[in-house]
């Protein structure tokens, strides 16, 4: 082995980086050093003589065009951002360096990578984020443009779903001891009957589970949770997989239930993914609860508006039989006065009469003393 080979040996061992030598041609990985299994996870005999189609790194075969593309441009590649599929098929990100080289009058091809995973995931999770941070600013501004229980509700689901990007969303407002259905997402047809909105709270464990915890609750698998008949029967109508319940509290009082959900696969929800749902649910608990005020104030209104327009009624009879009474009592007093007229003149006449009699009697008593 001469100077430089060992030189290049000793390079290829120690490095901390991953290197990667294949044959160009026909793509069978020639060696590699513990900087690529401490980067993959494959060993030497793992990967040695077998080809790059049966042992394929590359996450986007893309990238590998780009790379060789480069590569024959210039004939070196320094720092290109790649993504690699580890041996248990974990995504890692590479800033990968390559060049041609000759070994025994053959071209191969070099590669060494920069494990920069543990970048990426911060900066993934500084960018996912921001990205929240953006929509939790547009949700919060869209749901102050109304005060109806059905929009908001439906505001709140739709967003929730986009946040944490799922299949499927509804939320239930507590009645006392009963549920209220008030949005899902996709939305419910407008002529879905409100009487299958209803259901009693004891029928979903989950739910009540929730409410009592005040905690959000994840149910990983529903094909192999315990439910109630009534959760099976939404579970199957919904074609629900993964579901995770998210209480709407106000101080200490549970006003309603978030559930989010996969309808295809069983995702695990991450510690981060729980957070964020707990700050939605904080940030939206306010215009539900504002909703739900307007919701019965509306109910009041217009409860009061029917006693008044009652009153209002029952006032316009007790005028009408004031005035059909008044009219009777008029006429009543019109035959009284007329009777008292004819009983005046009756009266009258009596005395006028017996008047005359007496007048009779006073002529005739003295018709008599003249005769005598």
């Amino acid at each position: 082995m001469s100077e430089g080979e060992k030189i290049f040996n000793a390079i290829f061992q120690t490095s901390p980086d991953s290197i990667c030598i294949t044959s160009f041609k026909d793509e069978i990985y020639v060696d590699i050093n513990q900087g690529f299994t401490n980067f993959l996870g494959y060993k030497k005999e793992d990967v040695i003589g077998k080809s790059l189609k049966k042992i394929n790194i590359w996450e986007e075969a893309d990238h590998k065009k780009k790379l060789i593309s480069a590569l024959d441009k210039s004939g070196y590649v320094e720092e290109f951002e790649i993504k690699f599929w580890a041996k248990n098929g974990e995504i890692k990100y590479g800033l990968t360096s390559a060049s041609y080289i000759e070994i025994k009058g053959i071209q191969h091809l070099l590669l060494i990578t920069k494990d920069i995973s543990d970048r990426k995931q911060i900066e993934n999770e500084i960018n996912l984020k921001n990205r929240n941070l953006v929509i939790l600013q547009e949700i919060s501004k869209e749901l102050n443009t109304s005060l109806d229980t059905i929009t908001v509700s439906q505001m709140i689901t739709d967003n929730s779903v986009r946040l944490l990007e799922l299949d499927t969303g509804a939320i239930y407002s507590i009645k006392g001891m009963n549920l209220k259905l008030e949005a899902t997402t996709p939305p419910l047809p407008p002529e879905f009957p409100d009487k299958l909105r209803l259901a009693k709270l004891s029928e979903h464990p989950f739910i009540q589970k929730t409410i009592e915890k005040q905690k959000p609750l994840i149910l990983k698998d529903t094909s192999v949770a315990e439910l109630s008949p009534e959760e099976k029967n939404v579970i199957i109508l919904r074609k629900l997989k993964s579901l995770l319940y998210v209480p709407l509290v106000d101080v200490n009082k549970t006003l309603g239930v978030m559930i989010l959900g996969t309808q295809n696969n069983v995702r695990d929800f991450s510690e981060s993914e729980i957070d964020l749902c707990e700050t939605f649910s904080t940030q939206v608990t306010l215009n539900f609860k504002n909703a739900l005020l307007y919701e019965n104030l509306k109910k009041e209104l217009k409860k009061r508006k029917l006693i008044e327009k009652e009153l209002e009624k029952h006032q316009n009879n007790l005028e009408e039989l004031v005035k059909k009474r008044t009219s009777q009592l008029e006429e009543k007093n019109k035959e009284l006065e007329k009777f008292n007229t004819l009983f005046i003149g009756r009266e009258f006449r009596i005395k006028e009469l017996k008047d005359k009699i007496e007048d009779l009697k006073s002529e005739l008593e003295k018709y008599k003393i003249s005769k005598g």
